[in-house]
Protein backbone atom coordinates (compact mmCIF):
# COMPACT_ATOMS: atom_id res chain seq x y z
CA UNK A 1 0.00 0.00 0.00
CA UNK A 2 3.26 2.26 -0.31
CA UNK A 3 2.45 3.32 -3.62
CA UNK A 4 -1.50 5.00 -2.38
CA UNK A 5 0.35 6.25 0.74
CA UNK A 6 2.77 8.67 -1.47
CA UNK A 7 -0.86 10.20 -2.73
CA UNK A 8 -2.50 10.04 0.63
CA UNK A 9 -1.80 8.41 3.99
CA UNK A 10 -4.99 8.58 5.15
CA UNK A 11 -6.88 6.65 1.85
CA UNK A 12 -3.99 3.95 2.26
CA UNK A 13 -5.50 3.64 5.69
CA UNK A 14 -9.01 3.73 4.27
CA UNK A 15 -8.14 0.60 1.72
CA UNK A 16 -6.54 -1.18 4.32
CA UNK A 17 -8.95 -0.73 6.74
CA UNK A 18 -11.90 -2.06 4.39
CA UNK A 19 -9.80 -5.08 3.05
CA UNK A 20 -9.31 -5.95 6.12
CA UNK A 21 -12.96 -5.52 7.38
CA UNK A 22 -14.08 -7.06 3.77
CA UNK A 23 -11.93 -10.12 4.86
CA UNK A 24 -13.03 -10.61 8.49
CA UNK A 25 -16.89 -10.04 7.47
CA UNK A 26 -16.92 -12.68 4.48
CA UNK A 27 -13.78 -14.81 4.15
CA UNK A 28 -13.89 -15.71 7.60
CA UNK A 29 -17.40 -16.92 7.35
CA UNK A 30 -17.79 -18.41 4.15
CA UNK A 31 -14.37 -19.28 2.74
CA UNK A 32 -15.56 -22.33 1.25
CA UNK A 33 -18.07 -19.85 -1.21
CA UNK A 34 -15.93 -18.62 -3.15
CA UNK A 35 -14.26 -18.98 -6.96
CA UNK A 36 -11.72 -21.37 -7.20
CA UNK A 37 -8.44 -20.21 -8.35
CA UNK A 38 -6.72 -23.37 -9.80
CA UNK A 39 -5.42 -26.52 -8.53
CA UNK A 40 -3.23 -25.71 -5.70
CA UNK A 41 -6.71 -25.28 -3.53
CA UNK A 42 -6.71 -22.12 -4.05
CA UNK A 43 -9.10 -19.60 -4.64
CA UNK A 44 -9.97 -16.09 -4.99
CA UNK A 45 -12.51 -13.06 -4.04
CA UNK A 46 -12.65 -9.77 -4.84
CA UNK A 47 -13.20 -6.91 -2.70
CA UNK A 48 -16.15 -4.81 -4.11
CA UNK A 49 -15.56 -1.79 -2.85
CA UNK A 50 -11.51 -1.11 -3.82
CA UNK A 51 -12.12 -4.07 -6.39
CA UNK A 52 -8.34 -5.82 -4.81
CA UNK A 53 -8.52 -9.07 -6.04
CA UNK A 54 -7.52 -11.81 -2.73
CA UNK A 55 -5.45 -15.01 -3.44
CA UNK A 56 -6.51 -17.54 -0.67
CA UNK A 57 -6.24 -20.88 0.43
CA UNK A 58 -8.59 -22.83 2.74
CA UNK A 59 -7.96 -26.16 4.75
CA UNK A 60 -9.15 -27.51 8.24
CA UNK A 61 -10.94 -23.99 9.11
CA UNK A 62 -8.09 -21.96 8.56
CA UNK A 63 -8.06 -19.62 6.00
CA UNK A 64 -4.42 -18.52 4.45
CA UNK A 65 -4.23 -15.29 2.72
CA UNK A 66 -1.89 -15.65 -0.16
CA UNK A 67 -1.77 -12.59 -2.33
CA UNK A 68 -3.70 -9.19 -2.78
CA UNK A 69 -3.13 -7.40 -5.65
CA UNK A 70 -4.84 -4.81 -7.77
CA UNK A 71 -6.05 -5.44 -11.39
CA UNK A 72 -5.99 -1.73 -13.32
CA UNK A 73 -7.66 -1.84 -17.26
CA UNK A 74 -5.43 -1.48 -19.78
CA UNK A 75 -7.14 0.18 -22.95
CA UNK A 76 -5.06 0.71 -25.91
Amino acid sequence: MDFIALDSEYFSIKVIETIIMFIDHSLSYFPHLWKKFDNWNLREIIEPTFKYTIIYRYSKDIVEIITIFKHKNIIN
